[in-house]
């Protein structure tokens, strides 16, 4: 190598220098709130759902939305770091208001693709001791929350979980929230001040996602990101796409 470096036959496929983008001390939830507030009108986020049925998100409504889940997701007791949620379910545009509502809370959310079986969504909950499922049931699928209460596992018994469902398709228990339902509950603005008070306390460090692995050489397992590996890495994507606030991406 020494020899053919001297003879200058070797070339760098790149050269690595340090990043030019500053970093950001503004948590996930905080970046939303910013764009909100300089642009609250602008289109956030467009999915394209069945029959071609477009739905969208300004900045404002993403930051509404969410602010009102969360303050729902408090009454239940959902929130702060060491509470782990699990979230199963389709992307979309209640998935995404779910997440950040989460973040607002310091909520640690694990993601799992949706289609996952009911039985391995239950050992991923008892695995990562996670205190709420949110997820979306497809058809002919065995709602968790009944494969459950069926267990005879002693730990499935100890371990206290909240439900909640997305979608169409719902629980035939009582015991499990819609989402819809929750959407619908009037919050007052002591309790949005309350998770903004919460928001604060949000530490840059402190865990954000997990995204779970595919499996191929073992058991699926979670790979954490915090609020600050999450936002530095948008925001130098942003920077080398050369993407600026009038750009749409897909």
């Amino acid at each position: 190598m020494e020899k053919l470096a001297n003879q200058n036959q070797v070339s760098e496929s790149y050269v690595h220098v340090p990043g030019q983008t500053p970093f950001s001390h503004a948590s996930f939830p905080d970046q939303l709130d910013g764009q909100a507030q300089k642009h609250p009108d602008r289109e956030a986020l467009v999915f394209w759902e069945t029959a071609a049925r477009r739905r969208s998100l300004s900045f404002g409504q993403w930051r509404e939305k969410s602010l009102h889940l969360a303050a729902v997701f408090l009454r239940l007791s959902i929130r702060s770091q060491e509470r782990r949620a699990l979230l199963v379910a389709p992307n979309s545009l209640d998935y995404v208001v779910v997440v950040m509502a989460l973040a607002r809370l310091g909520v640690n959310v694990i993601l799992l693709k949706y289609g996952t079986t009911s039985q391995e969504i239950d050992e991923t909950m008892k695995k990562y001791r996670c205190n709420a499922l949110i997820y979306q049931l497809s058809a002919g699928q065995e709602d968790p929350y009944q494969l459950r209460q069926d267990s005879t596992d002693p730990a499935s018994h100890e371990q206290h979980v909240i439900f909640i469902t997305l979608g169409d398709v719902t629980s035939s228990s009582h015991e499990v929230h819609r989402y819809c339902d929750l959407t619908r509950c009037e919050v007052s603005e002591e309790e949005k001040a309350r998770v903004l008070a919460l928001q604060t306390e949000i530490q840059m460090e402190d865990a954000l996602l997990a995204f779970m692995t595919s499996g191929s050489t073992g058991n699926p397992k979670a790979v954490q990101a915090n609020h600050f590996q999450f936002v530095q890495a948008t925001l130098t994507a942003y920077a080398a796409h050369r993407l600026t606030d009038s750009s749409r991406s897909v």
